[in-house]
């Protein structure tokens, strides 16, 4: 069965995706999240190649976002151990399914949505789509990201709703505060919050 909004914190075989890292980052950052992913996918390799192949970190200030299928729970927890011993990682978001791997992912089309996704944020000039990462997996969509306002955040959660063949939503981003921006514009998802299924998901 799938996990999925599973977060792990401390205090304070992968699928097609798509990784952008912010331009309001700082270039060391940049440069450590792209340091970090390899890293976990060097660490995964070490305890087995089929967990580097199974599994995809995606990256974003330090946090890392796992994705893909685990044979069994310990496989999975073993997963998420190796990723937060790589210095530099402040987060771990597991988006680790547990169970055999006979599904079907149909990575083209993962990289179809994301592509359409991220056109559509490009295309929004009300949204920087620069600070934001978008990873599809097996149709379900993860952002993570820094959004201006809430209003910022549900336009990025709309436009990846409205794509054909997503199943759900799933938000990792920060919101910076704006009050005047908070007053009119809807709550926006709870980070980790599975949004539901996309307007023309289809079936599964």
């Amino acid at each position: 069965a799938s996990l999925s909004g599973c977060v792990v914190a401390a205090g304070g075989g992968a699928a097609a995706g798509y990784a952008v890292l912010g331009e309001d980052l700082p270039p060391e950052q940049q440069l450590r999240d792209y340091q970090i992913k390899a890293e976990v996918a060097g660490t995964w390799g070490a305890f087995s190649q089929e967990m580097a192949h199974r599994l995809d970190a995606t990256v974003f200030d330090g946090q890392v976002l796992i994705t893909g299928r685990a044979p069994d729970a310990r496989w999975r927890q073993e997963a998420v151990r190796r990723a937060w011993r790589v210095r530099g990682v402040k987060r771990v978001f597991d988006e680790i399914a547990v169970g055999p791997d006979s599904r079907f992912v149909d990575s083209a089309r993962d990289t179809w949505i994301t592509t359409q996704l991220r056109g559509a944020l490009i295309a929004d000039l009300d949204v920087k789509s620069i600070n934001y990462v978008i990873k599809t997996d097996d149709r379900v969509v993860y952002v993570m990201g820094v959004a201006r306002s809430p209003r910022e955040l549900n336009d990025v959660t709309r436009h990846a709703r409205t794509i054909a063949g997503v199943r759900r939503v799933i938000s990792f981003v920060t919101v910076l505060p704006s009050p005047e921006q908070q007053l009119n514009a809807p709550p926006p998802p709870e980070e980790g919050e599975d949004m539901g299924p996309g307007e023309n998901a289809g079936p599964d």
